[in-house]
């Protein structure tokens, strides 16, 4: 999902100054009538979500869950500071030597290309930025060793509580506008991408410090708000419709960890396998967003009136006819969008009709990449296509690649709840796969199932192109 490459302004509606809160309490929450718009309490909760210094702040939103997970559960961090540290220290003296040793001069002994090597000032100035990172590195883990990160972690969530209550009031209102605006300077004007992805975190976090306190029907609730919050975040443009992906693969992820740590539960079970279908996470329509995509590609192209100057421009220069050079600097700003919507509307038509026949992965991923490469040579010329839709039908099979590596995960998790069942009712692991599972829609069959010492693993059966392994997903069942 995949990089912000776009400019992006916070926006904060002013609508939201109305019913900003000073302070959060449970009770302000249970009482306050909650308006029609689920954006406007997201909004307030980033507001107030409070700050945590660096330590923490790295772990909570940039560490992977299953780290946080064991640090919660009484783990040390990894790497650990107590073996880091020692060294560290070793490399810093060694690295400290090398440079006293080179103000005494090149050693006689030295070949030519290792005194050319020595006496280079570029790699004076490695050794010494070398040195200040190890440094930098030896103080961050010293500071860490002094930390109670498990007590620190927890402190900071607990100082998120107000905040996340407010989060679970938004995640049940359906309707969520987070007021997008188009412009012309700066093609889509958006939420702030990594407040989004940051309150994500947040509540991933908290859902992993639940599993660890035991209460894995109010973590899996958790992860549930995720997806619900995935779900609000994605439907106005690219940006965020990547990162909604994003955030229900991880709420997946969260899912996963937790099952994985607790004991087979049938009452909880049943009701997480009613949650996903309550509960659908993003919408997986993946043709309709290349639509409403398309569509907002043209918009931001009406609203930039610099970009259709310089495209009439190019096009008038690709041509030493005066009539033409004339016709081109004259087009209409309808005229000119008219010439990139013919060409694209035949590519997208065509990339629907091969979504919606339903083939195999791998033919309908060669089908895509090949109508992307065809537009992009049949175009490669024309200024006014390569200005405006070039990278994003490059990008189309990509996408695609993504979409279907979010089924197979959510696929994976829907059927390992159902072998969970199984072994509750059981009291073992099912030797094969039921009929009745999700497939793996790499093959359209189902998962290869294989059953390990500690649990199970559910395994596609075909590679996603492009990448090197076969998905496989890893589940304990805890006795």
């Amino acid at each position: 999902m995949n990089n912000d490459n776009h400019i992006f302004r916070k926006l904060i509606c002013s609508s939201c100054a109305i019913i900003l809160f000073s302070t959060f309490s449970a009770n302000a929450i249970v009482s306050s009538p909650a308006p029609d718009n689920a954006a406007l309490l997201y909004y307030q909760a980033f507001q107030h979500r409070p700050e945590p210094y660096d330590i923490i702040e790295k772990l909570i939103y940039y560490a992977p869950p299953e780290k946080l997970y064991k640090i919660l559960l009484g783990g040390k961090l990894e790497p650990d500071p107590e073996v880091e540290i020692p060294k560290i220290e070793k490399s810093i003296r060694e690295l400290e030597q090398e440079i006293k040793s080179r103000s005494s001069g090149p050693n006689e002994k030295m070949s030519p290309r290792e005194r050319t090597r020595y006496e280079s000032k570029h790699y004076k100035e490695r050794l010494y930025s070398q040195l200040e990172s190890l440094k930098k590195k030896h103080k961050y883990y010293e500071k860490m060793s002094d930390v109670d990160l498990n007590k620190k972690i927890r402190y900071y969530l607990s100082q998120c509580r107000e905040v996340i209550a407010v989060a679970q009031v938004a995640s049940e209102i359906s309707k969520c506008d987070w007021g997008t605006m188009c412009s012309h300077e700066f093609g889509y004007i958006s939420p702030n991408p990594t407040e989004i992805r940051n309150f994500a975190r947040l509540l991933l976090a908290d859902a992993v410090r639940l599993a660890a306190d035991g209460d894995y029907k109010v973590a899996l609730e958790r992860c549930l708000m995720v997806r619900r919050f995935a779900q609000h975040v994605g439907g106005e443009n690219d940006m965020l419709c990547m990162l909604s992906l994003a955030f229900d693969i991880q709420a997946l992820e969260g899912i996963h960890i937790i099952l994985c740590s607790m004991p087979p539960d049938e009452e909880i079970l049943r009701w997480l396998q009613s949650q996903f279908v309550s509960v659908q996470g993003i919408p997986q329509l993946f043709a309709v967003s290349l639509e409403r995509d398309f569509k907002l590609t043209l918009l931001r192209m009406r609203t930039n009136h610099k970009l259709l100057k310089t495209i009439r421009v190019q096009l008038a220069g690709s041509t030493e006819d005066k009539n033409a050079k004339n016709r081109f600097l004259n087009l209409t700003d309808e005229n000119l969008i008219a010439m990139v919507r013919e060409p694209y509307a035949k590519f997208l038509d065509s990339t629907l009709r091969a979504l919606g026949r339903e083939k195999p992965y791998e033919q309908t991923y060669a089908r895509m990449k090949s109508l992307s490469n065809e537009m992009i040579e049949q175009y490669k010329d024309n200024p006014e296509i390569t200005w405006t839709i070039e990278d994003y039908v490059q990008g189309i099979p990509s996408r695609y690649n993504v979409h279907i590596a979010h089924i197979s995960y959510l696929n994976a998790v829907k059927a390992a709840v159902e072998i969970y069942l199984s072994t509750v009712n059981t009291g073992q692991l099912p030797q094969t796969l039921p009929d009745y599972l999700p497939k793996d829609p790499y093959s359209g069959q189902d998962f290869e199932y294989e059953v390990t010492e500690e649990g199970f693993i559910l395994r596609c059966l075909v590679k996603p192109l492009n990448q090197h392994e076969i998905r496989q997903y890893e589940f304990k069942v805890k006795k």
